[in-house]
């Protein structure tokens, strides 16, 4: 995992594509979030980005936790598209880009065959597991439905403070990763 993430760093192709990457590695978003993501779904002083439920696929509100490299991503990436609707705004100026772009970055790489960005949530979700962390916290991150539908109808909890320590978590094994210091 460490030498997929060090790859991804050093991806020279579009800027945008590297950064959009980033943050679905950093967030463990879908690759269709980051592309269709847009800039006021961000709010950098309570660090979270909060995506409506018509632009969810199991069509519910989400909440994510930003970590301070999340939100660095953020800034660079709005340097480079200019700030308007879309983090990722589509080459001919209308609307945004598709989840394409991600994929082309990812297999310029060479980082294996059939890798895609979605890769980065089964990694997110495999290090967690096999870190002792809760389902429960794993699976709302992912932004999975709960299975079981009695469940499902009464359990509401978002669990963001133990969202927010198993993100802070992953990011610092990604830092790891790339060699860069935490503390």
């Amino acid at each position: 995992m460490h030498g997929f993430y060090q790859a991804l760093r050093g991806y020279r192709g579009y800027p945008e594509a590297a950064l959009c990457l980033r943050l679905i590695a950093l967030t463990a978003c879908r690759p269709g979030e980051a592309a269709d993501a847009e800039w006021d779904e961000f709010d950098y002083e309570d660090a979270v980005w909060r995506r409506p439920a018509a632009k969810m696929k199991a069509r519910r509100d989400y909440i994510s936790q930003l970590s301070t490299q999340a939100i660095a991503v953020l800034k660079d990436l709005q340097r480079i598209t200019g700030g308007g609707r879309y983090l990722s705004p589509h080459r001919s100026g209308k609307g945004f880009t598709t989840p394409d772009p991600l994929t082309y970055a990812m297999r310029d790489k060479n980082l294996g065959r059939g890798t895609t960005p979605h890769c980065w949530r089964t990694m997110f979700s495999t290090w967690a597991n096999e870190n002792g962390f809760r389902p429960d916290p794993i699976e709302r991150q992912l932004a999975h439905i709960e299975s079981n539908k009695v469940r499902a109808t009464y359990n509401k909890a978002l669990l963001l403070d133990e969202r927010r320590v198993l993100l802070q978590k992953w990011v610092s094994y990604l830092d790891d990763a790339e060699g860069v210091s935490t503390s």
